[in-house]
């Protein structure tokens, strides 16, 4: 599990706090394999919580630990970024 903390005196508007529930509204349609889920919402006077997936490692991560990919990595990358799309 993993909690996305933000922080809403740091909104400059309702602006900023309508796009983070059209966020969580988007999360809570998404169900694959390939995006992480969110799982619960947590809300104080102060801050937003967003309860997730734990990601272990994210793509730049992997990257960086392997360097290039191949090209045959790099296919089977985009199959799986395009599954989730």
């Amino acid at each position: 599990m993993a909690i996305k903390v933000i922080d809403k005196l740091s909104f400059a508007g309702a602006y900023c706090l309508t796009n983070l529930q059209s966020e969580v509204d988007i999360m809570r349609k998404l169900k694959h394999p390939n995006i992480v889920q969110l799982l619960d919402i947590y809300q104080t006077h102060r801050n937003v919580y967003l309860v997730t997936e734990l990601c272990e490692e994210d793509l730049r991560q992997w990257l960086g630990s392997r360097g290039v990919a191949t090209e045959e990595e790099a296919i089977a990358i985009l199959r799986d970024i395009m599954g989730g799309y």
